[in-house]
């Protein structure tokens, strides 16, 4: 017999087994294992690296994916939030351990819980907030602020203006450089504003078509300033404004507009920030979470 007819007879044996699903392999098949046994090289019980079963690995990178999926779908793309938010890359969690166990699975001394690290909002994130504290890294002044859910940093943000938004309000930071003495013709060139509080706050009021009430002295997140309400009832259309939708009061430290919304009264803050003039507009809630300086300083 041939040594390919002899293959072909094997394969079938060992296909017609296979098919029965029996207990115990064919005779012809224990003797040639038992024959080629003496011939494998015998090697030193050394211990290899330890590695998941292939069905855990599988399983593991079907639920990564489907987080992904969940993620994408709600709209969640948040660099640079230490790892969860606007910046930067998500980062994998690390393995939680007991307080009476190690990563080697041996027994350890209780250990006093690691502070988590604050999340960083930087000027290149987009998408939604999850509710918590954030650090705003890339603003003129340093700050950190509490959001609850809803809150939503769209393009990114710069040196002189932060702005995020939830379904019916902004937050805006604004270290603002010009105010337009009429803010509905911004054909003239806009005004040059001084350092201080009062002098933006002057500035405000002067404005053609706008009203500043009930100034007071306030705070916000540990350093002083201004509190008021900002206000007008311009109609765009029937004052024949140059811009068909938005207000531009001024300029920030970039040269990018200032926008306002026509025909309403918004509450505001001008705040002296280590000698930078902020203005910040937004709800009273978010303001009063808002704290200048690097956390912990």
């Amino acid at each position: 017999m041939s040594r390919g007819s002899m293959n072909q007879g094997f394969d079938q044996r060992i296909a017609d087994w296979l098919e029965d699903d029996p207990d115990d392999a064919p005779d012809i098949v224990l003797e040639t294992v038992m024959a080629a046994f003496p011939s494998i090289p015998q090697r030193p019980a050394v211990r290899g690296p330890w590695r998941l079963p292939v069905m855990f690995i599988n399983r593991a990178a079907a639920a990564v994916l489907s987080i992904v999926v969940l993620v994408a779908g709600a709209g969640f793309l948040l660099r640079g939030l230490g790892g969860s938010g606007p910046g930067g890359p998500p980062t994998s969690p690390s393995p939680a351990l007991s307080p009476s166990t190690s990563a080697t699975g041996l027994p350890s001394a209780s250990r006093s819980p690691v502070p988590t690290a604050i999340p960083t909002l930087s000027p290149n994130g987009d998408g939604a907030i999850a509710p918590g504290m954030y650090r705003v890294a890339g603003f003129a002044t340093p700050f950190t602020v509490t959001l609850p859910a809803g809150w939503i940093l769209q393009g990114g943000f710069s040196i002189n203006q932060f702005s995020i938004r939830n379904d019916t309000a902004f937050l805006a930071l604004i270290v603002v450089r010009d105010v337009y003495k009429d803010p509905c013709h911004t054909e003239q060139a806009p005004t040059r504003v001084g350092p201080r509080v009062d002098d933006l706050v002057a500035a405000l009021s002067s404005m053609t078509g706008f009203r500043v009430e009930g100034i007071r002295e306030a705070s916000v997140g540990g350093v002083p300033g201004k509190a008021f309400t900002l206000a007008n009832s311009i109609d765009l259309q029937a004052a024949g404004c140059s811009n068909a939708d938005v207000l531009w009061i001024g300029r920030d430290g970039d040269g990018a507009p200032i926008f306002e919304t026509p025909g309403g009264a918004d509450p505001v803050w001008a705040v002296d920030v280590s000698g930078t003039t902020v203005l910040i507009g937004g709800p009273a809630s978010v303001v009063d979470a808002i704290s200048f300086g690097e956390p912990g300083a």
